[in-house]
Order: C-alpha cells, then structure tokens, then sequence
C-alpha cells in the first residue's frame, strides 16, 4: 500500500480479491476508532487466540491452528 493510502478501501479490496486474510492485532488496536472495521470483523469470524503466548502449550496449539487453517481450502 502506498504512503498515504486509504487503509479501509484497500483492506476491503484485498479482502474481495483473496480468499485469506491474516490480520494480527492486539487488544489496544481493537479499541481504536482507526480499526473499528477490525472488531467488525472479530465479531463475525473466527478469530486465532494468542493471548495466552507465554505460555508454551497454549501458543503452539494456536499457532498450528493458524497453520492448519492457513494451508486449507477455502
């Protein structure tokens, strides 16, 4: 994306043209009127939990989740 870019616009289109997104966000952005569209989406998909990274077991339940899901068919 370009310096100065819309960001909502190209999310949108690059939502429409690919059939995968990765968004990584932490509990701050969620809140912020700039990402409003990312709790949108929270709310109507399912979202990867990394809350509990330090712990070893629980992080790399969740990141081989995101890899599975990642590698599967749309």
């Amino acid at each position: 994306m370009r310096i100065g870019g819309e960001i909502r616009p190209r999310i949108d289109e690059s939502i429409r043209l690919h059939y995968k997104l990765l968004l990584v966000l932490s509990q701050s952005p969620l809140a912020s009127i700039w990402v409003k569209w990312a709790a949108d989406i929270h709310r109507m998909r399912h979202i990867g939990d990394f809350r509990q990274w330090k712990d070893h077991d629980e992080y790399q339940k969740a990141f081989e989740r995101l890899l599975r899901d990642l590698q599967a068919a749309p």
